[in-house]
Formats: C-alpha cells, structure tokens, sequence
C-alpha cells in the first residue's frame, strides 16, 4: 500500500513491515506483509519518493511538487531526480503516488498542470 502526506510517526499494522522516507513533516509510506521478502529499497534524499523490488516486480511510490509555479521543477523530478528509484528490470512496473500533473488538459476539471516529460514529448 502507498501512502502520502502522513503524519504520524509510525504504523502499527500488525502482519505489515512499512519503508519510510520522512522530509518536512511529510511521510511517504509503504506498507507490505510481513510474509514478502522486499529488497532493494531506495530512497530519494528529498524525501519525495521511495523504491523498492517485490520478487521481479518494481515498486516506485512517487509526490511531486504542486502548481504551475513548480513547473520546471516537477519536469526535473520527473526526468531526472526520480532516475534512481528506476534500476535494474523494468519489465514490471507499479508506480503510484501523487504526480501533481496530469498528461492531458481533459484529465482534470480545473486548471491543467501538464507534464511533457510524463507524455514523453
């Protein structure tokens, strides 16, 4: 399970083990059973994002900046800053988080904030 904008120190869910990357207040969490052997787990410095391997399966839980002032940053995140949670076999893939964009202006009924890096134009 992924979870975002916490604020509790710690989970007690029993039969779960939980990965944390804390920065300023706001947790990012991940939960699994304590029957799942999770490795490889990688955590972004800025407390924005968290990786780790489920058997041959990628677990990637992500939280980008909001707004449209934090365009060119969320494109940076994206392109860049995230490249380390994205080691070893792609070929299975669970992203989840809050990505703070969207691909297209009809993906949300307010203001847009697309994301070209995302689309991949």
């Amino acid at each position: 399970m992924f979870l975002l904008e916490v604020s509790v120190t710690e989970f007690s869910f029993r039969g779960y083990n939980e990965i944390v990357n804390c920065k300023r207040g706001t947790e990012r969490y991940r939960a699994y059973r304590d029957c799942l052997s999770v490795k490889e787990v990688d955590m972004l410095p800025n407390g924005r994002g968290v990786g780790a391997r489920l058997g041959d399966v990628l677990l990637v839980n992500v939280y980008a900046l909001s707004g449209n002032q934090h365009r060119r940053e969320r494109n940076a995140f994206f392109a860049d800053v995230t490249v380390p949670l994205f080691q070893g076999p792609l070929d299975r893939v669970v992203l989840g988080g809050d990505f703070n964009c969207v691909l297209e202006d009809s993906d949300c009924t307010g203001s847009a904030n697309t994301c070209q890096v995302i689309r991949g134009s």
